[in-house]
């Protein structure tokens, strides 16, 4: 099945599919979309590191490790994945919100969490990527784990 190419790209830009430069790697994302839902995970991952030592700063393919990575419950993969995403794009949403779940995982704290999932909200243009909600019950969860009731101080500069 062709993809939608008025979907949002998963590179995290905020851009449609068609207006992305990733579009120019349309065979190869098809192909590891496929895998991803199909189940086939480790398949999935295999492919995007292969097409990672081809084009080691394609954001899409860092993306969608890391959240196979996630999905995949391989939380060091995750956070190393997200960091060095975060450090090739600091201003692209998806690697915003994606460093904030690395940093509660990393036990790095709601202080630094908070800023992040923020600035990638904010940064997010048309839609807001799907990890932000994962993103949001994390947080959200850690404050009741920690029963913050105050949340005042993290949300200002």
């Amino acid at each position: 099945m062709a993809m939608d190419h008025y979907a949002p790209c998963p590179c995290g830009s905020g851009k449609k599919l068609k207006f992305c430069k990733c579009v120019d790697n349309l065979q190869d994302l098809e192909k590891v979309t496929r895998l991803m839902e199909g189940g086939q995970e480790v398949a999935a991952l295999d492919r995007i590191n292969q097409l990672l030592k081809k084009t080691p700063n394609a954001a899409w393919l860092l993306a969608l490790k890391a959240e196979l990575a996630l999905a995949m419950g391989d939380e060091q993969l995750f956070s190393e994945t997200a960091n060095r995403f975060h450090k090739l794009k600091p201003d692209n949403p998806l690697a915003l919100i994606m460093q904030s779940l690395a940093s509660l995982a990393a036990d790095g704290g709601v202080e630094q969490a908070c800023p992040l999932l923020l600035e990638g909200l904010a940064e997010s243009r048309d839609s807001i990527p799907g990890m932000a909600v994962f993103a949001i019950r994390t947080l959200l969860n850690r404050l009741i784990v920690e029963r913050r009731r105050n949340l005042g101080g993290f949300w200002e500069d």
